[in-house]
């Protein structure tokens, strides 16, 4: 449970693989309250390891150029409380 939603995660029988990347599990939330004009991403996330105060920079480093400078794009980092 996520925000008092339940998360179900999927384990494909293949990766997807976008760029350098291979995903082999999916984590679908119950849909909330929101609704969306259009069916779509809404956001992704990737967990990476290492050090939360190295975080931010190492999530950028990921990214092109061109790709944190397409309208609409953002990143937003966060690490579990402990």
């Amino acid at each position: 449970m996520i925000n008092g939603r339940p998360i179900c995660l999927f384990k494909l029988h293949e990766p997807v693989q976008v760029a350098h990347w291979q995903f082999s599990i999916v984590e679908l939330p119950w849909p909330g309250e929101k609704r969306y004009p259009h069916e779509g991403w809404e956001h992704i996330e990737i967990v990476l390891p290492g050090d939360p105060e190295t975080l931010n920079a190492r999530a950028l480093a990921l990214l092109s150029d061109e790709g944190l400078s397409l309208p609409g794009i953002s990143v937003k980092t966060s690490s579990p409380k402990r």
